[in-house]
């Protein structure tokens, strides 16, 4: 489905690597390999990255496949007409190892050194170091970052050879936005995602990266094509594959702004952090070449609790009918008391209320009503209706206790 975003990436990859002449084997490199069969062969390559002019980012270099070094020397080179480097953090793949920078952030290219001779071989694969760059003001299109390992040697001492991958920074012309609840979200609830597209230079083929913790949340509706009409849409396959991804693929240019899709999450474990869902994007142009479109990161507060419901600031109705004995006359008298309210429903807290939604007032309302108060479901009960739990607050106080179930089940004892 994305075959078209894949093949621009592969290609801009490949294409960053001719355009720079990135020398990955040296001569030295090439006569140990042939006498020693046995030996492997490392792997680096760079991230691409999206960011606006002005921005600062963090291009991450990954050690792909390592087959075990003592100490390493990387050259990093860029599009200084573009970019700016303004600092180097380790990654942690040699850990135990000295790491070392270049004192000058001007330099070009600009040397990384990690040094653990002596020690045992150090062979985790996971991201080498991260670069942060400075996106420069005015520029545009894309900045290539490439990388080269100028020397690897294992604890024997004996060189370790390992090929390069570039990579960069797109510099977006277009941008993208997700609005989040502003409010902590409660346990056990559902909540939208609306996500936007707010600036669009153009495209063909668009894909929508969304990372969440899945052990939190849970997407609960497959979302539709909202922007892009006639487009080949794929809406995801695997809620639990991370990020989960949403492809638009077509031969025509898309320039359509606004709503892009919206995502519908459920809460589905306690707690009370500060949870991060992040929007990523890669796009195809008309060319077909890939542009930049800007996502973002967003932070969604959580509260384990149940969504608590008050009766305080309701809307109120009731209504009283008489009819006359005679059958051309009735009259319907109706009186509403309104207070200012966020929350609208016509209920009567002082009647006896269907709580599970069964079309029947009987005793199983009030276990239904006591289950969801003390939370101690032990088998599949049906769950509350949310008018009928707006109207369960007898005492008026504002808050659900154990007070308005007896005063239920006083109620349906009455019947």
């Amino acid at each position: 489905m994305f075959k078209r975003i894949v093949s621009v990436l592969s290609a801009f990859s490949l294409s960053v690597g001719l355009f720079c002449g990135t020398g990955v084997f040296s001569a030295a490199d090439s006569a140990a390999m042939a006498a020693d069969d046995e030996l492997l062969t490392g792997s680096l390559s760079v991230g691409t990255v999206t960011a606006k002019a002005g921005e600062t980012v963090s291009v991450p270099v990954m050690l792909d496949e390592n087959p075990g070094v003592a100490a390493m020397r990387l050259s990093v080179r860029y599009d200084a007409s573009k970019l700016k480097l303004t600092g180097a953090e380790n990654g942690g793949s040699l850990e135990g190892a000295e790491f070392l920078a270049g004192n000058d952030l001007s330099a070009n290219p600009f040397y990384l050194v990690w040094d653990s001779v002596g020690a045992e071989d150090l062979i985790v694969a996971a991201d080498l170091v991260y670069l942060q760059f400075e996106v420069l003001e005015g520029a545009a299109g894309s900045a290539v970052v490439s990388v080269n390992v100028d020397a690897a040697i294992n604890k024997d001492l004996a060189d370790v050879p390992f090929s390069a991958a570039d990579g960069g920074v797109l510099i977006a012309a277009g941008s993208l936005h997700a609005e989040t609840p502003t409010d902590a979200v409660p346990y056990a609830t559902r909540f939208q995602v609306p996500v936007y597209l707010d600036v669009n230079p153009g495209v063909t083929a668009l894909r929508l990266g969304v990372e969440y913790d899945n052990s939190v949340f849970q997407l609960e509706e497959t979302p539709a094509n909202l922007l892009f009409e006639g487009a080949e849409f794929d809406p995801g396959e695997d809620p639990m594959h991370q990020p989960m991804y949403f492809v638009w693929d077509d031969t025509e240019v898309h320039t359509e702004t606004g709503l892009l899709l919206t995502l519908e999450f459920s809460v589905i474990r306690k707690t009370s952090d500060e949870m991060e869902m992040k929007f990523t994007v890669e796009a195809v142009d008309g060319t077909p070449e890939l542009i930049g479109i800007s996502g973002e990161t967003k932070t969604i507060k959580l509260s384990p609790d149940k969504p608590v419901v008050t009766t305080t600031s309701l809307t109120t109705t009731t209504s009283r009918t008489t009819t006359s004995k005679t059958t051309t006359s009735k009259t319907t008298t109706s009186k509403t008391t309104t207070t200012e309210s966020t929350v609208t429903t016509a209920v009567n807290p002082q009647e006896i209320v269907d709580v599970n939604g069964d079309g029947k007032k009987s005793v199983a309302d009030v276990v239904c009503f006591v289950v969801f108060i003390t939370e101690c479901k032990s088998k599949e009960e049906p769950e509350p209706e949310d008018g009928a739990l707006l109207a369960c607050d007898f005492d008026g106080d504002g808050i659900l206790t154990i007070l308005d179930v007896m005063i239920l089940l006083r109620k349906i004892v009455s019947l």
